[in-house]
């Protein structure tokens, strides 16, 4: 288990270059690594609206972000994809509802999004690590211990060190 307020590695996760600018934005949201970062070793979140005029395009670029009502994609093909072309692209994603995070940088100043602050820094007490490969594994989000498939959360915390992790994750099958 992890706690932010003993353990300085889970609690650096939550710091950020650009001070202090934990937000909430008021729309439902995708979320994935974005491969582009620079330097190579930076790790950032690409975050794109799935609602407004901004739908389907990249808004900004996110430290760490933490969701609620978590549903985790991937799309099979583009996996397959990937796997034979040796080529990254995305393929998966988390969508949810931001409640808190910490923007790095946005890509479209003029936006109609509202952006009101909030700060929610979570206890990872009973929270599983998620994980996903793509170039290896299985074509789903899977818990990292146990390797079980994962399709939704509760919550989601995308942190600052590229690490997934979910409270009260789930697998639900379409058929249920």
């Amino acid at each position: 288990m992890f706690d932010l307020n003993t353990d300085p590695e889970i609690n650096s996760l939550f710091s950020s270059d650009i001070g202090n600018q934990d937000t909430t934005l008021l729309t439902k949201i995708k979320s994935h690594r974005n491969l582009n970062a620079k330097p190579k070793k930076t790790i950032e979140w690409s975050v794109t609206p799935l609602n407004g005029d901004l739908k389907g395009k990249v808004l900004c670029y996110s430290d760490w972000l933490l969701l609620e009502d978590v549903y985790f994609r991937v799309q099979p093909k583009g996996v397959d994809r990937i796997r034979e072309r040796k080529v990254r692209s995305v393929v998966a994603w988390a969508e949810g509802t931001v409640t808190s995070w910490s923007i790095k940088r946005i890509r479209y100043e003029d936006n109609n999004y509202q952006f009101p602050t909030k700060s929610e820094t979570p206890n990872l007490d009973n929270w599983d690590r998620v994980i996903f490969d793509v170039f290896q594994g299985e074509k789903y989000f899977t818990l990292a211990d146990s390797l079980k498939p994962v399709t939704h959360a509760k919550k989601v915390l995308l942190a600052k060190n590229g690490a997934c992790f979910a409270l009260s994750p789930v697998f639900i099958s379409k058929g249920t």
